[in-house]
């Protein structure tokens, strides 16, 4: 699942900079559409790895020990 969703974003960025190197330099309503939901899976996929317990722990420890340097 990992490796798609990176296959899938990466194929709409390359996508968006074929767009953007030619003869149109904006982006249409659709394509704004897209981005803004490839964004938005992103942000939900970041929300659970930061919510896991190891990761929970990391920035717990690395919170805790740079206020231990006050």
């Amino acid at each position: 699942m990992k490796t798609k969703f990176i296959s899938i974003i990466k194929e709409k960025l390359l996508s968006q900079s074929k767009l953007l190197s030619g003869k149109s330099a904006g982006l249409t309503t659709a394509e704004y559409a897209v981005v803004t939901i490839a964004a938005t899976t992103f942000a939900g996929v970041l929300i659970v790895v930061v919510k896991s317990g190891a990761v929970q722990n990391i920035l717990q420890n690395l919170v805790e020990t740079a206020l231990s340097v006050f």
